[in-house]
């Protein structure tokens, strides 16, 4: 062969082969130098799997998210839950001080707020007194009183305790530090340590929320990822010694592995990349997708000492011709990875930035590797031939007569099935629920069901308003706004919610100043009454002041309470949120004809309200939005992956019509997937939007190896039907051979408890099974089908496809 001819590429890496068989110690130090380099960046890599690690900078739901914490700090809570006995007594109350006291010195502990600490307001003997309900308490304490005092007051139950009364809680509010989880993991072994002290485990108690839920996705994933990493290499190990039967291929695949690992895990670090909830995918993709290279390489070689080739010259000729097509499907695939970079998604751009990259490492990594480990007479240590491989491949001779047999009827069939799976890709929809990352046999899972089915209010939607001046908030007009749009979505919302706000307050205040007379808790309709209400209520209790409104009241936060559910399941709250803020804080509302004598004042007083900026936010607004950006990434992507891949195809076949007709039949994977996933309900989700450009990047591969050893043998005479038979007895042993190591590798996120990795390892495998059958049933019947018309077969530049013969 002659790699110095016209063709460029194969010029470079004959180059490359000959200065590292002339250099073999210096290409392994420069290897174990960058290697070290970057190890030494691993130490630098951070973690974060918070809500606003999913956005962009500059993203208007995050700066709207910002602007509230940079006023109210945060809106992350944990909810605990006690199972309150029937008959209350010092006990219960004195295991819940106890509790709270203790919690309360917990480091990134804001508030802690519970039945014996909420700042009661009601009249006693002439005055306001605003205090806790048992300040006082003793063994002479009604306790049963207190109980139907607080379940009968309109804000605690749903709030602070079931309306059943069967059960209480203590709402534990914490800071947020942006970007840093490890902190949530000493405050959420620090809480959960608190609750199995003292008297409080006797009741049950069940700790959820945000920060539990950050900490413990930040625990699992941090303790599988080691685990199946090491899983993962352990299986592409097995492989090579069931097809390879050579310690010495192992040895090569598992120094090009942990080079290529470390050294795209010290870039992602480099960049500024954090490790985030979708990085586990990352290393098992590298290594099952990235080790294809060298699988096809020694493959190549065995081809080539079966035809008596001497050692080095076949190590070359498999190095500069196998190289080469290695190069162009790594491209190809790296190419649909990086349509990622289109997503709005952070962790979605950042893992399909790695991926891509870290398969160009892996590519570099092998093609040092190799000619490393098997120059200047290394060969001898490669104790391989064809022979063992070439007992494999009667089955597939057998499914080549079968395909040129029956080529029609399949094409039909396969036709018909895609038809199928259109209507199912119609029923494609978006969802993600953070807990549903859980598998339901997990702890925290069976707790949030528990506390939800409970007291519906482990998360939040936040609702922010703002006027132009000074004590806004105060006016009747604004608070009265506040409260019809609170009763509003407490009257239509679909999912349980409670809802609380600064207008609550006012009206527990006027009620109080009317001798708690329930015919008053309302919102005064004189600015000034409620200008002296307000001042009483500051002079007791300032941080609740600050966690409702700012010290201008200018600023307020509505707070709504709902239960953790799919972000799907918000989606008509959210619709009802908006339709309220049109209604109840838009001047003049929206003009209509007054159906009753309520509405018609509603719209009076809409009409003098001031200026207001009412947005949503909140961490539940946060994941809504996210599920919006999957689905313009799941378009986004398949559209630049499909187009970038084909695009290399039409330029390395030199053909426009097989290029896209290849491209249509790897997209026909990625539909008959998707239409699975519509048809049985599967959402798309962070993990699951990956799978359909992942797999045109993969199975592009497959495709390009096929076709490229039918043109091959035409080239050189073959007919097309001994072509096809040619080329499922030798590349199709490789794509077996490299599907079943992907297949297995990716398997293993099965017994992940991350519930949404083990759907992805599911998704993935079941994808890359249905693209090598669609390779070995389609690509040759279209082959049949088109013959010459698809076929460019006269292509002597081709870069030739050396893989084992049968």
């Amino acid at each position: 062969m002659n790699a110095t001819g016209s063709r460029p590429l194969h010029a470079i890496l004959h180059h490359l082969f000959g200065f590292v068989i002339r250099h073999k110690w210096f290409t392994s130090a420069l290897i174990v130098a960058v290697v070290l380099l970057f190890g030494y960046q691993l130490t630098k890599l951070t973690f974060d799997n918070t809500p606003d690690g999913f956005f962009m900078e500059g993203d208007p739901a995050l700066q709207h998210y910002e602007a509230f914490k940079n006023q109210f700090q945060s809106d992350e809570f944990s909810l605990i839950l006690l199972e309150a006995p029937p008959v209350w007594d010092r006990k219960l109350i004195e295991a819940i001080k106890a509790t709270v006291d203790s919690i309360e010195a917990v480091a990134h502990v804001t508030r802690v707020v519970s039945i014996t600490n909420i700042n009661h307001i009601e009249a006693q003997d002439d005055e306001i007194v605003i205090d806790s309900l048992f300040r006082d308490a003793s063994d002479k304490t009604d306790y049963q009183q207190i109980r139907q005092k607080i379940l009968s007051h309109p804000r605690y139950p749903g709030l602070y305790i079931s309306k059943d009364g069967r059960h209480i809680a203590i709402l534990v509010e914490t800071e947020i530090i942006k970007n840093e989880l490890d902190y949530k993991i000493a405050l959420t072994a620090d809480l959960r340590q608190i609750l199995t002290q003292g008297g409080i485990a006797d009741y049950h108690p069940r700790i959820v929320g945000a920060p539990i839920l950050d900490a413990d996705v930040r625990v699992i994933i941090s303790q599988e990822n080691g685990i199946f990493t090491a899983a993962c290499f352990t299986l592409i190990m097995l492989g090579f010694w069931i097809v390879f039967r050579s310690a010495y291929a192992m040895l090569m695949a598992a120094a090009i592995l942990a080079t290529s690992v470390v050294v795209t895990f010290g870039m992602m670090s480099a960049l500024g990349f954090p490790y985030t909830v979708l990085t586990p995918i990352v290393p098992t993709f590298l290594m099952s997708v990235g080790i294809n290279a060298l699988v096809f390489l020694l493959t190549g070689f065995c081809y080539a000492r079966s035809r008596q080739e001497s050692p080095l010259q076949a190590l070359e000729d498999t190095y500069v011709e196998v190289g080469s097509i290695s190069l162009l499907t790594m491209l190809t695939t790296s190419a649909a990875l990086f349509a990622f970079s289109a997503s709005d998604v952070k962790p979605v751009l950042h893992v399909g930035v790695i991926m891509g990259a870290g398969l160009m490492v892996m590519y570099v990594a092998t093609m040092l590797w190799f000619p490393v480990f098997l120059g200047s007479g290394a060969q001898k240590k490669l104790k391989l031939g064809g022979a063992v491989l070439n007992q494999r491949v009667a089955l597939l001779v057998k499914l080549g007569e079968w395909v040129i047999r029956y080529y029609k009827s399949i094409f039909i069939g396969f036709i018909l099935i895609c038809a199928v799976a259109l209507v199912g890709l119609s029923r494609l929809e978006t969802d993600f629920h953070y807990l549903g990352m859980f598998k339901e046999s997990t702890d925290i899972h069976k707790d949030y069901r528990y506390v939800d089915d409970q007291l519906p209010a482990s998360a939040s939607i936040e609702i922010v308003i703002r006027g132009n001046d000074p004590n806004t908030i105060k006016r009747a007009d604004v608070l009265h706004s506040m409260d019809r749009f609170s009763r509003h979505i407490e009257q239509h919302s679909e999912l349980p919610v409670k809802v609380y706000s600064l207008a609550d307050v006012v009206k527990e205040l006027n009620q109080a100043f009317h001798e708690n007379d329930p015919a008053f808790y309302r919102i005064p309709s004189d600015n000034s009454v409620i200008a002296q209400e307000l001042f009483l209520f500051e002079s007791s209790d300032q941080e609740e002041v600050k966690q409702l409104v700012d010290f201008q009241y200018k600023t307020a936060r509505i707070t709504i309470r709902v239960p953790n559910v799919p972000d799907s399941r918000y989606r008509t709250l959210i619709t009802t949120i908006e339709q309220a803020k049109a209604l109840y804080f838009e001047p003049g509302g929206q003009p209509q004809v007054a159906a009753t004598a309520e509405d018609l004042a509603r719209q009076l007083e809409s009409a003098g309200l001031p200026e207001l900026e009412v947005t949503s936010t909140g961490l539940v607004d946060l994941w809504v939005t996210i599920d919006d950006y999957l689905t313009q990434s799941q378009i986004t992507s398949v559209s630049l992956a499909f187009a970038a891949v084909t695009i290399i195809m039409i330029g390395i076949f030199r053909s426009l019509v097989m290029g896209v007709v290849l491209g249509l039949l790897n997209l026909s994977v990625v539909i008959l997937v998707l239409g699975l996933m519509g048809a049985t309900g599967i959402p798309l989700d962070p993990y699951t939007v990956l799978i359909a450009s992942i797999a045109l990047g993969i199975l592009d591969d497959d495709t390009m190896h096929f076709v490229k050893s039918v043109q091959e043998d035409m080239n050189a005479g073959t007919s097309m039907e001994q072509a096809i038979r040619n080329t499922y007895s030798r590349a199709g042993q490789a794509m077996f051979y490299t599907t079943a190591i992907l297949v297995l590798s990716f398997s293993i996120n099965i017994f992940s408890d991350i519930a949404s990795l083990t759907k992805f390892g599911v998704l993935i495998s079941l994808t890359l099974l249905l693209g090598l059958i669609v390779e070995f049933l389609i690509t040759p019947t279209l082959i049949l089908i088109f013959g010459s018309r698809l076929l460019n077969t006269h292509q002597a530049d081709l870069p030739k496809v050396s893989v084992v013969k049968g």
